[in-house]
């Protein structure tokens, strides 16, 4: 056991973040060509604009401080999708709790987005850290975030670390959305991005 189980639930980002909550859940999603999907009159949830998956091997269980494989992922997936920072209108944070993680995100996104940070929140709160189905269950969360055309609030934020400097979006709010970001973290340093855009009318 790494410790990280935090008595009072998860709170991703918060000052007095213990560590991450359990959670059970799947989630599935199915990828294919837009032709394919004319061909079979499909409904189009969103669009896959670009994705990345970098490997810092830091540490076996944490991020490097800096957040630098986090944010290789993230540029490469803007470089894949033709987007600036600036074209990104919401990103959901892999956000587990733990110290260091929390840090390291955050300071990535900062590095990357700089001013042009969109609001930032972290599910986690809700469905609890399902470990493998997280990447699957939280990309599925920025498709309802594009369908319905609202943010997903950061729920169980008390106050912000400072050390996390982040645009954070503690209450659901009705939002423009075209462009969303998903990153989703593991141990050994793995790091991926995925990019989805609103599918076109």
């Amino acid at each position: 056991s790494l410790l990280l189980i935090d008595p009072q639930g998860c709170r991703p980002f918060d000052e007095g973040r213990k560590g991450m909550s359990l959670g059970e859940g799947a989630a599935v999603l199915t990828l294919e060509s837009a032709g394919a999907a004319a061909r079979r009159n499909a409904r189009v949830l969103a669009r896959l604009a670009g994705w990345a998956a970098t490997c810092d091997a830091h540490h076996a269980a944490a991020p490097s401080p800096d957040g630098e494989g986090i944010q290789r992922a993230m540029r490469r997936a803007l470089d894949a999708a033709g987007l600036a920072p600036r074209d990104i209108h919401y990103i959901n944070a892999h956000g587990t709790a733990t110290p260091d993680n929390d840090r390291a995100e955050a300071a990535a996104i900062r590095a990357v987005f700089g001013e042009d940070m969109p609001p930032v929140s972290s599910i986690k709160r809700m469905f609890g850290h399902t470990f493998a189905a997280a990447g699957a269950i939280e990309a599925v969360a920025c498709l309802l975030a594009l369908r319905n055309q609202a943010l997903p609030p950061n729920a169980g934020l008390g106050r912000l670390d400072p050390a996390c400097p982040v645009n954070i979006q503690k209450d659901f709010a009705p939002r423009a959305l075209s462009n969303v970001m998903s990153l989703s973290l593991g141990f050994g340093g793995n790091n991926n991005c995925l990019i989805l855009s609103a599918a076109q009318p």
